[in-house]
């Protein structure tokens, strides 16, 4: 028999679940600290994941301040390793447009499904304004892997990679 080695275990996804949750309170704490009518959190749009302690920030904000706000917000965050800030200085992105980025990350998922080389389990994908976001801990293989096929993906304007490698390419052991 063999059992599955899975690099991205369950102590570590509960881990990243709590980072975003603990960002997005912080965020918003910071935010309440505001006056209601000058507060820029009401004027963004502000997404994050995390991956093993690195945390991807996506969307829109009114100014760069606030932009460097939210980095120093959640790297003030327990755990954080990384803050990958991806935020752009602008309106927040159209209803619309955020419904096509979250097909566009299920077509890059569904997309790993035929590529040998890419665990679905060990790449995050998020989509802001049709540029596609991957982290994980892969290969050099498997991240190619990825890559090559988020860039087919219809509708993709970029893929951005944020990812830890290994040499490791066996995912399973015998038992």
């Amino acid at each position: 028999g063999f059992a599955a080695y899975d690099r991205n275990n369950i102590d570590a996804r509960l881990q990243d679940q709590t980072i975003i949750y603990q960002a997005y309170g912080s965020i918003k704490d910071n935010a309440a600290e505001v006056p209601t009518s000058t507060a820029p959190y009401r004027d963004s749009h502000i997404v994050l994941t995390a991956f093993h302690g690195n945390v991807l920030v996506v969307g829109q904000v009114p100014t760069k301040e606030y932009r460097n706000t939210i980095t120093a917000v959640i790297n003030d965050t327990d755990d954080v390793l990384n803050v990958y800030n991806q935020l752009n200085v602008a309106q927040p992105t159209k209803k619309s447009i955020q419904a096509k980025d979250s097909w566009t990350t299920t077509a890059v998922k569904s997309a790993f499904i035929s590529d040998e080389e890419v665990q679905s389990a060990d790449v995050k994908v998020l989509t802001e304004n049709g540029v596609v976001y991957l982290m994980g801990y892969v290969s050099p293989a498997q991240a190619d892997g990825a890559t090559n096929a988020a860039r087919r993906v219809k509708g993709v304007k970029k893929v951005v990679t944020l990812f830890d490698y290994t040499e490791d390419t066996t995912l399973q052991t015998t038992a």
